[in-house]
């Protein structure tokens, strides 16, 4: 499991912190890896946690009918799915398409189709709809439930303990090219400079690089995303 200690060492090991001192300190690159790092990585693989239980009554949004209150310790990027916690005959998953069959309660396919055909032409469904940062619309709202939950997909929380053990080294790669991107910025003012063991080198070189293989290392996220056949995708026409 990744905590902050190992996120550092893995840092400094890479940057040759031990011939040579940085010019930030460890709370710098924590910091730069909460605000820039932590939210890249999460747009692609989302820590979800623990669903997350809304009461209609509790969490409404005062002056609001349908809009509630989202309950989160970390920045929420987007609700995956929501479950009414009631029986809605079989329509019982609600994604941000609307009302799914529950197939769970049929052993026909046919009229498994079939009920959600007469279902689609004779209900509205129910949608929901992500306000950032916090909240969450439904619409319409129904009487059958009182409250739901929510699967949401969230950033993952600094201590790092959510990296899932085969994401670990894509992730520590992109800690790695976000502080060198801020290691250039700062040393690009100089080529290289004067010590009592001589001239030393600043590898400018290695550091300017760092920008193109972050890049190349978000389009690989992006097209093994793609390729994942379980994650929600979003159609645009």
């Amino acid at each position: 499991m990744l905590n902050t200690t190992k996120v550092i060492r893995y840092i400094e090991m890479h940057l040759g912190y031990r011939f040579s001192q940085l010019e930030i300190t460890h709370e710098e690159i924590l910091d730069l890896i909460d605000m820039e790092t932590l939210i890249t990585f999460s747009k692609y693989f989302p820590y979800q946690g623990e669903p997350i239980n809304i009461d209609c009554n509790k969490d409404k949004v005062e002056g609001h009918n349908n809009i509630y209150y989202i309950d989160s310790e970390t920045e929420i990027l987007n609700v995956n799915k929501m479950i009414p916690n009631a029986i809605l005959g079989p329509y019982t998953l609600v994604t941000d398409l609307g009302i799914n069959l529950n197939p769970s309660i049929y052993s026909n396919p046919i009229a498994a189709q079939l009920d959600m055909d007469l279902y689609s032409t004779t209900k509205n469904p129910v949608t929901f709809r992500f306000i950032h940062p916090n909240k969450i619309e439904v619409t319409p709202m129904t009487a059958n439930f009182n409250n739901f939950t929510i699967t949401v997909n969230r950033v993952h929380p600094n201590h790092f303990g959510t990296i899932p053990n085969l994401l670990r080294t894509e992730f520590l790669t992109l800690a790695l090219y976000d502080v060198q991107i801020m290691l250039y910025k700062i040393r690009s003012r100089f080529q290289n400079i004067q010590t009592t063991f001589g001239e030393m080198n600043l590898m400018l070189d290695d550091l300017s690089n760092a920008s193109s293989a972050r890049q190349e290392l978000i389009e690989k996220f992006h097209a093994n995303i793609l390729k994942n056949p379980t994650r929600k995708k979003l159609i645009i026409a």
